[in-house]
């Protein structure tokens, strides 16, 4: 045997000292391990396989050692797309083909739809205890089931005609799978009906279905305005006629009260002057004793007389005076020569049957 060199082992006894203190590094280094904000994490024995089920991480990162680590869970809004094409996020989607339906009146109707959900942190034990981490396709299979049974009830018409019902609908089976069946563990956060698609002779049927439709409901819309149309002349020659009623009996109205008015009047007027009279004849006296009804006629005769002393008559001794009443050039005399004449006629008349003078029709009113 040769002898031992020292110098032959030095190289080998370095890769030994180098392995020995990196590896212990490594080691250390892998200890440290965390969960991000977004997600949530439950803490595993990577070597017995013993899941810490009491505690639910969420935002921390720490020393576990190497020989954990940590099973994750979402703790943002996750997608399943029945659509068609990729997904609109490609790391929280999860992308499928359209639903296919089979609806009431047996034709096959594909959907494209897009679900919205959240996994609830006070759950994720329970979700590992029942699901350990395939808990999105036990979601997707209740899911599916129950929109299929749910649109299996409507006619392949009604997802256009009654969208607004259908997703109503489904927003509330959507609630009822995470509720019920996966016993609150998910939260829905929604859900769109995007697409529906129909085979192309099947659409070209509904479109038709649809024109004829309209069409009947556009005949319908102009019987009704007929309708309608014709109860309006109806109820306007009622009017109308009414209005003629209305106007005949104000008119018939109004002539009888003016009529009554015009009499009445006309009766009051002849009223108070037989009054008037009444009371100027036994006022006005010859001497004691009362003026009868010759006396009085001729007394009223006489009073007009001076009281239109602008008038055309002409009074007094007819015997001596040389101008009448009538037309022509005897009839102009200047207002001077007339009027002296007639005012000393009249006064002598007067004078003449006794009534008593100098009294004025001024005074005979105060009198009255």
């Amino acid at each position: 045997m040769g002898e031992f060199d020292l110098e032959d082992c030095g190289i080998p006894a370095a890769c030994c000292c180098c392995c020995c203190f990196i590896l212990p590094l490594i080691l250390l280094c892998c200890s440290f391990q965390g969960v991000s904000a977004t997600d949530y994490g439950l803490l595993r024995n990577s070597v017995t396989g013993v899941v810490d089920l009491e505690t639910t991480y969420h935002g921390v990162r720490g020393f576990v050692g190497f020989w954990k680590g940590y099973l994750i869970y979402p703790g943002t809004v996750l997608s399943l797309e029945w659509m068609d094409g990729s997904p609109m996020d490609g790391d929280s989607s999860r992308d499928m083909q359209p639903m296919e339906v089979r609806t009431a009146d047996g034709l096959n109707v594909k959907l494209g739809i897009i679900v919205q959900y959240r996994v609830v942190e006070e759950f994720v034990a329970e979700i590992y205890k029942n699901y350990k981490q395939d808990y999105e396709a036990f979601f997707t299979s209740m899911l599916r089931s129950s929109i299929q049974s749910l649109l299996g009830g409507y006619q392949a018409t009604d997802l256009y005609q009654k969208r607004a019902e259908i997703a109503d609908r489904l927003w509330d089976a959507c609630h009822k799978v995470c509720k019920t069946q996966l016993k609150g563990f998910l939260t829905c956060w929604g859900i769109q009906l995007r697409d529906i698609i129909f085979n192309d002779r099947i659409e070209t049927v509904n479109i038709n279905q649809q024109v004829e439709g309209q069409k009947q409901q556009t005949a319908e819309m102009h019987q009704k305005a007929s309708f309608i149309r014709s109860q309006t002349k109806v109820q306007e020659a009622e009017f109308d006629k009414e209005i003629r009623l209305v106007t005949s009996r104000t008119e018939a109205d109004a002539f009888n009260i003016t009529r009554k008015a015009e009499a009445d009047a006309e009766f009051r007027m002849k009223e108070a002057r037989a009054a008037a009279l009444y009371i100027m004849k036994n006022t006005v006296k010859q001497g004691k004793v009362a003026m009868d009804e010759t006396q009085f006629v001729t007394f009223l005769e006489r009073l007009a007389m001076l009281e239109a002393k602008d008038g055309p008559m002409i009074y007094g001794n007819f015997e001596r005076s040389a101008v009448f009443m009538g037309g022509g050039a005897n009839r102009k005399m200047s207002e001077k020569n007339a009027s002296a004449p007639r005012a000393k006629a009249a006064e002598q008349a007067l004078q003449e049957d006794g009534i008593e003078h100098g009294k004025s029709s001024d005074d005979m009113d105060h009198e009255l």
